[in-house]
């Protein structure tokens, strides 16, 4: 009866730790459950019992605020009994929301015995990311049940998605050249200011001008610039040694700017930008009294200035005003329009004028020229010419004005006198002589 009892006792003892070991074999598995990283990306894979559930990908990755991104998982299980009744969600925090607040769960019912590798289920979400989100790595937590049990996966190594900063993490703060508006020949330089708009470094700063295309070259250093690392908020510069030309044009060079950069993604940015360089030569000239046949008081005849360019730039919309004064008045118009004048080149304007009567002396041509640059900026110059007035006495003596007719009928017979009288006194000198000889 005793043997029976005991018999009993232990019948049901093997049967009761029979279920406990069968209960016991499904949560925790017969099999080696470490960890496990795939070794070709950063994605963790998190087993627990013989369920394993693998990150596979964040599309994009990184995401920025305001966009969404797309989350994938394998889940296998491993051991030789089905898993029943498989329910996954993601528990969220802060900046993550769920783009479609009913597909929080994902029911992919029963996991086979050893649905593996190609036969495995893949869960998938698509969540937002708030506008606001700051650039880092953001934990989340997954989560399943079973038929039987419930699992949080938040072990290392933790689940993450990568937030990136907006594009415009690195910005231009400011582009300065010295002098502003240099000349032909001179000598540049430029200065480019970064600044680290992110809440991270980012390193490897390309800084290029592209000069192909344009009336500047580089002098004694390269046109491109390193910067290793720009820590954030951080400005950092770099300098250009620049040439002009002598033979360059004045005009505004649009000089690209490239920037490339490396975030802490180690993802590469290229910024792209341009600037204008000014390259200005002011406008020289030389206004002269080209001719003229006025030089005597109560006088009229034409005066002719001429305008040359001596400057390496053009001067447009050339306009000559003779202003009228108290010493004579203008017969002609008093604007002449000479258009545009080119480096090296000349234009010509006539005036007719009358004299007042004046004495002898030098007296002033106010002149009034308006042109423009080669930016159509407005220039009004006064200048003023020399005009000199002579007595009549002084013109006839540097052959301005003839001779009058009496002074050469008086040269005439002054000139005949001097001939008769060289004659006469050869005469004599002959006659004289001859009678000496008579005598002798």
């Amino acid at each position: 009866m005793k043997t029976r009892r005991y018999i009993m006792i232990i019948t049901m003892f093997i049967m009761l730790m029979s279920s406990v070991f069968a209960q016991i074999t499904d949560l925790f598995g017969e099999e080696d459950t470490t960890t496990v990283t795939d070794p070709q990306s950063t994605k963790a894979e998190v087993p627990h019992s013989n369920v394993k559930v693998t990150f596979l990908s964040q599309d994009p990755d990184p995401v920025e605020p305001g966009e969404f991104v797309e989350l994938r998982f394998r889940v296998e299980n491993f051991g030789i009994k089905p898993v029943n009744t498989v329910v996954f969600n993601l528990e969220l925090q802060y900046p993550f929301s769920f783009a479609d607040p009913e597909k929080k769960y994902v029911d992919i019912g029963t996991l086979g015995a050893r649905q593996t590798e190609e036969d495995s289920a893949i869960l998938f979400w698509r969540l937002k990311v708030d506008d606001n989100a700051a650039e880092g790595e953001e934990e989340f937590t997954l989560i399943y049940n079973t038929e039987k049990y419930g699992v949080i996966l938040d072990d290392e190594p933790t689940f993450k998605i990568r937030v990136r900063g907006r594009e415009s993490i690195l910005g231009v703060e400011s582009i300065e050249t010295i002098p502003p508006q240099p000349k032909p020949g001179d000598q540049v330089q430029v200065r480019v200011t970064l600044k680290n708009l992110a809440e991270s470094s980012i390193d490897e700063v390309k800084v290029k001008l592209v000069l192909d295309e344009t009336s500047v070259a580089p002098l004694t250093s390269a046109s491109e610039k390193v910067i290793r690392e720009i820590l954030p908020g951080k400005t950092e510069s770099v300098l250009f040694d620049l040439i002009v030309p002598p033979d360059a044009e004045s005009k505004v060079n649009l000089i690209p700017l490239q920037i490339e950069y490396m975030d802490k993604f180690n993802q590469e940015h290229v910024v792209e930008a341009k600037f204008g360089l000014t390259v200005y030569s002011p406008p020289e000239y030389e206004l002269v009294k080209d001719e003229s046949n006025v030089f005597l008081s109560e006088q009229q005849g034409t005066v002719v200035l001429s305008v040359s360019n001596t400057g390496t730039s053009d001067i447009n919309f050339v306009v000559l005003e003779l202003i009228p004064t108290e010493n004579y008045e203008i017969l002609s118009s008093s604007k002449s329009y000479l258009g545009n004048i080119e480096s090296d080149d000349y234009e010509t304007a006539e005036f007719e004028i009358y004299t007042h009567k004046l004495k002898p002396g030098i007296i002033p041509l106010k002149v009034t020229m308006k042109y423009k640059d080669s930016f159509n900026q407005d220039f009004i110059k006064e200048e003023q010419m020399e005009l000199r007035i002579f007595s009549k006495e002084e013109a006839r003596k540097f052959g301005l004005l003839p001779q009058p007719p009496y002074m050469s009928m008086g040269i005439g017979i002054l000139v005949f006198a001097l001939l008769l009288w060289y004659i006469l006194h050869r005469r004599r000198k002959k006659k004289h002589a001859k009678a000496m000889g008579q005598h002798a």
